[in-house]
């Protein structure tokens, strides 16, 4: 029979997956049904029935927030297929990075209790990645978190807990680190989380937790500084860290590889650095009984000099500060080692040479006041995602996040060349995607068309915003101006990128921040017009408009117009077709994410509005989805997140059911209705 403890994660999970989910899900089953169980069996990892071969990602603060779980969950697809089959996540947060090494969460009350909201969100995460045959390594405590629990008593309550979770949730695709880095020297506060008689406590750890859960495969992390051993009676997997030396005898994992970038310029190695990271992966695949989590700054911080972390996204090749990433593990495991297909990696042939002509993308058009994509009348449906742009990783994270999108009904979104307000605590942090001159740096460029192509894969439309008045100084002149408008539209042409509209400045005339005065009244639909005559001397296939400054009075039209762009709260047009390119704020820079009951019944009121007229669509805008860092550390967040009640529950998931539930899941060209 479940007890009161399991019925609480079960309400937990319930949660989480409602989340996630395209279609608000049945309460979860009172007799979950088991994952595939992780065993050992002659010094070698099984799942299931059959031998398998572990290459696996630290993701140390995954359990962070309902999004970054989220967004771990999102980044699994991309992990499988380049061959990485396990993820170690911790209760008890990892170093959080820069500038806060403490920001992990602590997934314990001080008595031991496990947290049902992060209980939930560990559901969701092992059980998604026992869908893709994965295993999770499954972290306790934490040397920077141990001194939260009041005691040995809370510690042997929070093993139990969590065992018995494990075990009335039946979770079998985990092993157990009970604690990692037992015996560090400057950290670990707790006496029983310490030497000496290293052996006899590790030894209790393991009995405690087996008091509540019989089957799971557990060890404990060595501090590698430390003299403890890795080793213990009861130990079933031996865990090791860093540089540590690989046991001959018994099954090992190393939890930790040693990190080669730092968290104050996450996600950037040198040469040396991923010789010397690929050298350690190399010595683990000659190893039959050992298994690796590569472990960087990039995928583990929260934050960190980039300002987007943590990264479960491969990002770019982590050369430059412009291209942080992981890239060349992801493809180093690939290459070497196969895609993941349980119960196998499957070696993987080469790419196939690009196609010297680009294929061509679906066609947005407006006819007689109205939204078309290949031919097709659309109902087009927003979320404004404007510093998606900013790095490979960020816009990695976009596209992972495309499919939860469309399945709750969205099919519009927006991106900008020149960012957006970058929010707490830098406003001024949003991509630039010109240089002075305003050539389109090609780096941007790329970007753009993966997002572009992603979504015409799924039947939706961007909206490509070109300049914004936080950063038209970063342009030299006027000529610079015409520049950057040329440049892109022939990039969209050559590119055959045609699922898109154009509005070529956001904000005209802003009353404080425009340096250029082709930007600027007086004279404005003439400035306007001028400006969409450079766009369509070479894309005039491609719908433009320019969305005024909300409190001027510029004119919303002008000669050269083909969509009437405005923003926040400013009246619709009496004729053309419309949008929205941003709702008003009603979450706050520093509070990213946090909704109050009123904020969502005037949201909710304008949607009711925009959904009631057929000429006319809003991008929702949200600092949540927007801020590149944010109070929470974590942006921007491209994931629905949580349901914006408070800090613990921050996200826009009530847009998104709001959504599903008046329009329907998009399936190109129609939203079907549940």
């Amino acid at each position: 029979m479940p007890t009161l403890t399991s019925l609480r994660y079960c309400t937990a999970l319930c949660s989480a997956l409602a989340h996630a989910a395209a279609q608000t899900p049945a309460p979860a089953p009172t007799q979950p049904p088991p994952t595939r169980e992780f065993a050992l069996r002659d010094q070698r990892a099984w799942l299931g029935d059959h031998a398998i071969e572990i290459w696996g990602l630290r993701c140390g603060n995954a359990l962070h927030s309902q999004a970054v779980t989220e967004r771990h969950v999102r980044a699994l697809d991309t992990m499988v297929a380049h061959g990485i089959n396990a993820l170690a996540v911790y209760v008890q947060g990892s170093h959080g990075g820069w500038p806060d090494p403490d920001a992990g969460l602590n997934g314990f009350h001080r008595d031991g209790r496990l947290r049902p909201d992060v209980a939930g969100r560990l559901e969701w995460l092992i059980r998604e990645c026992d869908q893709r045959g994965m295993v999770v390594c499954v972290g306790v405590f934490s040397p920077r978190k141990d001194q939260q629990l009041e005691g040995e008593a809370a510690v042997q309550r929070a093993l139990r807990e969590l065992g018995q979770f494990l075990q009335e949730r039946r979770l079998r695709n985990v092993f157990v680190d009970l604690m990692h880095e037992f015996d560090h020297t400057e950290r670990a506060d707790l006496a029983c989380l310490r030497e000496p008689d290293g052996a006899a406590k590790k030894a209790q750890l393991a009995a405690w937790f087996r008091s509540a859960c019989e089957g799971i495969e557990v060890g404990v992390c060595p501090y590698e500084k430390s003299p403890t051993t890795d080793s213990f009676p009861g130990m079933d997997v031996r865990i090791v860290q860093k540089s540590m030396p690989i046991p001959s005898e018994g099954f090992v994992v190393n939890v930790e590889m040693q990190k080669q970038d730092a968290y104050e310029n996450d996600g950037v190695f040198t040469p040396g650095q991923i010789e010397a990271a690929l050298a350690d992966c190399e010595r683990y695949r000659q190893a039959p009984n050992a298994a690796l989590f590569f472990h960087a700054a990039f995928v583990q911080g929260i934050g960190n000099h980039s300002g987007t972390g943590p990264h479960p996204e491969m990002g770019g090749a982590g050369d430059t500060q412009g291209n942080r990433g992981v890239r060349w593990y992801y493809e180093w495991v690939r290459d070497h080692v196969g895609r993941w297909q349980y119960p196998v990696h499957v070696p993987v042939a080469p790419a196939a040479a690009a196609a010297d002509e680009p294929a061509p993308t679906r066609e947005f058009e407006v006819r007689e006041q109205r939204a078309f994509l290949g031919g097709q009348p659309v109902r087009l449906w927003g979320l404004r995602c404007n510093n998606s742009l900013a790095s490979p990783a960020v816009t990695e994270r976009l596209c992972n996040n495309l499919d939860n999108m469309v399945a709750h009904g969205i099919n519009l979104i927006s991106v900008a060349l020149q960012g957006t307000n970058g929010g707490f605590p830098d406003v001024d942090a949003g991509p630039n995607a010109y240089t002075p001159d305003g050539r389109l740096i090609p780096a941007f460029a790329r970007r753009l068309e993966r997002v572009v192509r992603a979504a015409d894969q799924r039947g939706m439309v961007v909206l490509v915003v070109l300049m914004m008045p936080r950063k038209d100084q970063l342009l030299r002149d006027e000529a610079a101006v015409r520049t950057a408008i040329e440049t892109t539209a022939r990039w969209l042409e050559q590119r055959r990128l045609r699922n898109v509209m154009v509005n070529l400045f956001q904000e005209f005339h802003h009353p404080t921040r425009i340096d250029h005065e082709i930007f600027r009244e007086p004279e404005g639909a003439a400035k306007k017009a001028r400006l969409s005559s450079w766009w369509k001397a070479i894309a005039p296939g491609i719908e433009v408009g320019i969305v005024p400054n909300h409190l001027n009075g510029s004119a919303v039209d002008f000669p050269g117009c083909d969509v009437q762009m405005i923003h926040e709260e400013m009246p619709l047009p009496a004729t053309g077709y419309v949008v929205n390119t941003e709702s008003a704020d009603e979450d706050l820079s520093g509070k990213e994410g946090m909704f109050t009951a009123q904020s969502k019944v005037r949201l909710e009121r304008l949607w009711r509005e925009y959904l009631a007229e057929p000429r006319a669509t809003v991008l929702f805008r949200t600092c949540f989805a927007e801020d590149m860092r944010g109070s929470m550390g974590t942006g921007p967040h491209l994931e629905m997140g949580g349901d914006g009640k408070g800090e613990s529950d921050r996200g826009i998931r009530f847009f998104y059911r709001w959504s599903l539930q008046h329009l329907g899941r998009w399936q190109y060209p129609l939203h079907q209705r549940q």
